[in-house]
């Protein structure tokens, strides 16, 4: 494990939570200061940005994110999602041009960015859906794209192989409890990179306004996943890991021990 040099990234799905008030951030910290906060106090250097799944994002929006993060551009990671109209079967390409405009100031100054598309339970492999995927990976040429599939029809061996041929990366996911239509837990990286999310219970793909995601992960329970990463971490150029148990802070403090428990793999 002390020889893995691969940068390791962690962090919550959003941060901006009302939630969060009082449990994360102090009770008088403005808003503004949150990212600052989640950098600079929480130690946490990934983030996934998940407004932009519903709103287009405004270049006046991403500037200031842009200003919070700071001196840390290089050393931070950012996942944003994609627009639910960009995972159509045939988007409009014009929404393209919309999205990456409010990016302008990241995409000027090469500031690394990671693209999620994140499908819903419903979103079944078949070909008219592989064909979107590797459509969609062709828009945004020179990127990293991941894709997260919870429906398990897409874990078979000549789709993983189609996603490698692509560079299309596949995301890892950890649910506690898991349906039988829900994706495994399967550790790959078919793009150079990885991508684990953990999340609550498998209703957070059925809603997306389900906040009911209260499951705590155990000391015990960070330390087998920290297994998990740094075994990924062996074969890849970047680890990404976000935790998606949003509610009361849950992720924030899960990250945090997190980072704690893989210590020195983490820290540069």
């Amino acid at each position: 494990m002390k020889n893995i040099t691969n940068k390791i990234y962690i962090g919550t799905s959003g941060y901006k939570h009302k939630s969060w008030e009082g449990n994360v951030y102090p009770e008088n910290l403005t808003p503004i200061n949150y990212l600052p906060y989640y950098i600079n106090e929480l130690k946490l250097n990934f983030l996934e940005i998940t407004f932009t799944f519903h709103k287009i994002p405004y270049k006046k929006t991403f500037d200031q994110i842009f200003e919070n993060i700071g001196k840390d551009l290089y050393n931070f990671r950012i996942s944003i999602k994609l627009h639910k109209d960009l995972l159509r079967i045939k988007p409009d390409h014009s929404i393209f041009n919309e999205f990456f405009q409010g990016l302008e100031t990241f995409t000027k100054a090469n500031v690394p960015l990671i693209f999620l598309a994140d499908y819903s339970i419903m979103f079944k492999a078949n070909k008219e859906h592989l064909q979107a995927i590797i459509s969609l990976k062709k828009f945004l040429e020179g990127y990293t794209l991941f894709i997260s599939l919870p429906h398990r029809s897409w874990y078979k061996e000549r789709y993983i192989n189609i996603f490698r041929e692509n560079s299309i990366g596949l995301v890892t996911h950890y649910i506690p409890e898991r349906y039988n239509n829900y994706m495994p837990f399967l550790i790959t990286s078919t793009n150079y990179y990885a991508y684990f999310r953990f999340y609550s219970n498998p209703s957070f793909h059925l809603s997306s306004s389900n906040i009911n995601i209260l499951y705590n992960y155990s000391p015990k329970e960070l330390l087998n996943i920290s297994k998990f990463i740094s075994n990924a971490s062996i074969i890849t150029k970047e680890t990404y890991v976000a935790f998606c148990n949003i509610k009361n802070g849950i992720a924030a403090s899960n990250a945090v021990l997190l980072k704690k428990i893989m210590g020195e793999l983490i820290d540069e």
